[in-house]
């Protein structure tokens, strides 16, 4: 597991053992994630060891098996979409109805919530918005792929990074890194802004260029955290000048409030793995 990952796990673990949390999550993982799963037992039966105070052969067993604070919904793998009148639908919101039983927050996990149609989605709604007290609703999604905007805007979002050495191999310079990733772009707008993003990491683009340019891009503040999430994951010498560009451009975009707020967390967690990182050059 790469050292960003590492620590991006950690932070994720602790923000879901405090006694005050978001009502919904929404963890995305890359298309070509096949650990995201496996990724994901594991750390959430890691947080009810700590909530919980038990074993960890115990919380794996809670997590396989159910138990009456925690609804974990999995799609049958011969289904291709969650269906209306699906059991599993019905029990997230039979779950709603009962407050906690032994535990101080009541757990809702779903996965393969990219396979939710609108029509599910918009029945939950309210739910989402406000679930039943001391009730936190975790939805996994093995794509990128954006769920209904009213949906989106009252998550959490997070999106974990690839781990390195499985989906992608890791590259030996930003150029080889930068001509490989370009390949998977296909949108014009797009494209131009990657190599906008690049060009202020190279230093051969002006910061105010690439300010002037991310406040057209509708999508750039998402974009530009997904670019350095994978660079970061995918690289296996950074180069130390990018890094240094890297973290200067963080500290403009927060001072010009550029997409800082919007994706808060994932900002932290990337600058604070830069900072480590360049403590030793």
């Amino acid at each position: 597991m790469s050292s960003y990952l590492t620590q991006y796990t950690q932070q994720l673990k602790k923000a879901l053992e405090k006694p005050q949390l978001a009502p919904f999550y929404l963890i995305k993982a890359h298309n070509q994630d096949h650990h995201f799963e496996a990724w994901f037992k594991s750390l959430f039966t890691q947080v009810i060891c700590a909530r919980q105070k038990i074993e960890p052969t115990q919380a794996d067993h809670i997590f396989q098996n159910g138990h009456e604070d925690l609804l974990v919904i999995r799609m049958k793998e011969a289904e291709k979409k969650y269906k209306i009148d699906d059991p599993l639908i019905q029990d997230f919101f039979r779950f709603q109805q009962f407050s906690a039983h032994s535990w101080s927050q009541r757990f809702v996990i779903l996965f393969d919530a990219d396979k939710l149609s609108d029509q599910i989605l918009n029945k939950m709604l309210k739910t989402l918005e406000e679930p039943q007290e001391k009730t936190t609703i975790i939805f996994l999604s093995p794509s990128y792929k954006k769920l209904m905007p009213t949906i989106e805007s009252r998550s959490v979002l997070l999106r974990k990074p690839l781990e390195a050495n499985e989906s992608y191999r890791h590259f030996e310079s930003f150029q080889e890194w930068q001509e490989n990733y370009r390949k998977s772009l296909t949108n014009d707008d797009e494209l131009t802004f990657f190599d906008k993003f690049c060009g202020v990491l190279k230093g051969k683009s002006s910061y105010s260029e690439f300010f002037e340019y991310s406040q057209k891009y509708e999508c750039a503040h998402d974009k530009l955290i997904t670019y350095l999430e994978a660079y970061i994951t995918n690289s296996r010498e950074m180069d130390y000048r990018a890094y240094k560009r890297a973290q200067e451009l963080f500290n403009k975009l927060k001072s010009a409030e550029i997409f800082y707020q919007s994706h808060s967390v994932r900002w932290q967690q990337i600058l604070s793995f830069l900072q480590t990182t360049m403590q030793s050059p």
